[in-house]
């Protein structure tokens, strides 16, 4: 229950971010203007964690972003994107290298990432950031939770549909003790 409070707290405070910042009439980061376009989108996918004997989970998530006007290297842009997830089927887990017995776990996931994205129809979609992961491990008798902060990167592909959005499909791992791998489809609207 708590975690998802601060997971649903955590993502209306980014959609107040993003809803403070329609008011204003050009978009500006650090005291200069920026044109460009505003990002929202869902996505849901497979979680894999790196210990053994697990099975993968599976989440659900928000993804708030900015995405610039001006092109970058290759013509291709660049966007600040906000991304959180959470559980909604837990994976199994069991065997000698966890508890010894048999239980359940769950993640969610923070991250904030730089994200470039090719041009053209068809693209590719690399990010580099940061993302904090919070891993629960349940059995009968015990209820473990993990939290960790770590550099992530993500790599996928992408087909745009026009200019009001697109889908993506998505890689991201991260390099901390959590040790989790997310496999994710998703689409992203434009305003």
């Amino acid at each position: 229950m708590i975690k998802t409070t601060k997971y649903l707290l955590t993502s209306l405070l980014g959609l107040a971010l993003v809803g403070s910042a329609f008011g204003a009439e050009e978009a500006t980061w650090f005291g200069q203007k920026a044109s460009g376009k505003w990002m929202i989108g869902v996505k849901g996918g497979t979680v894999k964690n790196g210990n053994d004997d697990f099975d993968d989970a599976n989440n659900g998530g928000i993804l708030l972003g900015y995405q610039f006007a001006r092109p970058i290297a290759f013509d291709g842009s660049a966007a600040i994107e906000f991304e959180g997830t959470s559980s909604f089927d837990d994976g199994d887990f069991g065997g000698p290298s966890t508890f010894g017995v048999p239980g359940r776990w769950d993640v969610d996931t923070f991250g904030l990432f730089f994200a470039y994205r090719t041009p053209g129809t068809v693209y590719f979609k690399g990010r580099l950031g940061g993302i904090q992961s919070d891993v629960t491990t349940k059995t009968a008798d015990v209820t473990l939770s993990e939290d960790d902060a770590s550099l992530a990167g993500s790599a996928g592909l992408g087909v745009k549909l026009g200019e009001w959005g697109n889908i993506e499909l998505e890689w991201t791992g991260d390099s901390g003790d959590n040790d989790i791998q997310i496999i994710s489809l998703g689409g992203v609207l434009h305003f």
